[in-house]
């Protein structure tokens, strides 16, 4: 009994060795992610959870409402009203993948959309 327990803790109790850290590391990341978008969805933040290559995983109910001609998904990446503005998001969320923070300001001064893409 001690050795059956001992092996269920170890994950061998059906045979298969223990996850290796690279099997692990996606679980984890996913386990992260869903956590992070759980809190920004309590919390009512109006946020878009971006992969590590810039596309869209999650999108809060709050930034659902953002999505009109000013922000879109489109072709899984996030993408603004203008092309300009657009590629200016495609910079900060290339600087937010290498560390760096950017905020963007968005729109006429009237109806501003502040976008903080962060790593």
């Amino acid at each position: 009994m001690g050795a059956a327990m001992r092996d269920r803790r170890q994950g061998q109790h059906d045979g298969k060795p223990p996850c290796s850290e690279a099997e692990l590391e996606p679980l984890l990341a996913g386990a992260w992610a869903r956590g992070l978008y759980d809190a920004l969805e309590m919390t009512g933040q109006a946020a878009v959870l971006l992969d590590h290559d810039g596309r869209a995983l999650a999108v809060t109910t709050a930034a659902r409402g953002f999505v009109g001609p000013r922000f879109a998904i489109a072709g899984g990446r996030p993408v603004l009203g203008s092309v300009d503005d657009s590629r200016r998001l495609a910079a900060a969320i290339l600087d937010a993948i290498a560390g760096r923070e950017t905020r963007l300001t968005v729109g006429s001064s009237l109806e501003p959309l502040v976008i903080n893409v962060r790593p």
